[in-house]
């Protein structure tokens, strides 16, 4: 029988051997709350990707013959990915390496723990064990400066205004008081590239908060300089992690990366 949500997760893991992951959670805790349901989201085998609708279907009809009282819901799970960018310092006199060797083995051994570890629901990345795998990659490596941001992937649709939610679920860096940027600290929201119409002209744009909780778009002049082409696109919060953007896309090129 399906009674406690871990019910639920043994079932599906048990009859269907294409899941790789599996997590269930009751409605009272979806958002909107939804009572009476069971929400099962299920991951497949392979880096990303959801189960078919067939199996979703499939998945249903069992978990049905199972339960009393509550509805089950399959849904697909939501990714979150990492971005990692590390600078290693390493004395060549202790290790037989190059430069160009050590730091293929930092990314092998990245790559690895990723592989390895995040293979199921609920388990973090520890940002301290993170840095010890690259530290042990290699006798010669004195210490890493590592930066870690959270990537949400959206694909809005072109020359409409755009109303998108992301939830980062996560309290972001911020100082116990704002500032305006650049006086504060650096920005904690910012995007990969995109193109954004400003006065009839195309742009390559990105998208930054200012500190203060508000989004902009700007573009890079020819001499480096930042140009501002819209203010107040948007919202972060940064204790929830919860992120609004309103504004209308030209073109990007297959998916627009949000970091925080």
């Amino acid at each position: 029988r399906a009674v406690t949500t871990q019910d639920y997760e043994t079932i599906v893991k048990r009859n269907f051997p294409n899941v790789q992951a599996v997590i269930a959670y009751g409605g009272e805790l979806a958002n909107p709350k939804q009572y009476g349901k069971v929400f099962v989201a299920v991951k497949p085998y392979g880096v990303f990707g959801s189960i078919s609708n067939q199996d979703k279907i499939n998945i249903t009809k069992e978990l049905r013959l199972k339960n009393i009282t509550t509805e089950p819901l399959i849904v697909d799970p939501e990714y979150f990915n990492i971005s990692v960018n590390s600078t290693v310092q390493y004395n060549p006199s202790l290790t037989t390496l190059s430069s160009n060797e050590v730091a293929a083995n930092v990314l092998n051994n990245v790559i690895n723990m990723n592989n390895t570890t995040f293979k199921d629901f609920g388990i973090d990345l520890r940002y301290s064990k993170l840095l010890k795998i690259i530290d042990d990659t290699d006798n010669g490596i004195i210490s890493n400066n590592t930066d870690v941001r959270i990537i949400k992937k959206i694909a809005p649709t072109v020359n409409v205004n755009n109303n998108i939610q992301i939830e980062f679920n996560n309290p972001l860096y911020a100082e116990s008081v704002l500032y305006q940027h650049p006086i504060g600290h650096e920005p904690i929201i910012s995007s990969s590239q995109f193109t954004y119409t400003f006065n009839d002209t195309l742009y390559t744009s990105y998208i930054n908060d200012d500190g203060l909780g508000n989004l902009y778009i700007y573009t890079i002049l020819a001499d480096g300089t930042r140009l501002k082409l819209a203010n107040n696109i948007g919202t972060v919060n940064y204790s929830t992690g919860s992120v609004s953007i309103t504004t209308t896309f030209t073109a990007y090129p297959n998916i627009i990366n949000i970091f925080a």
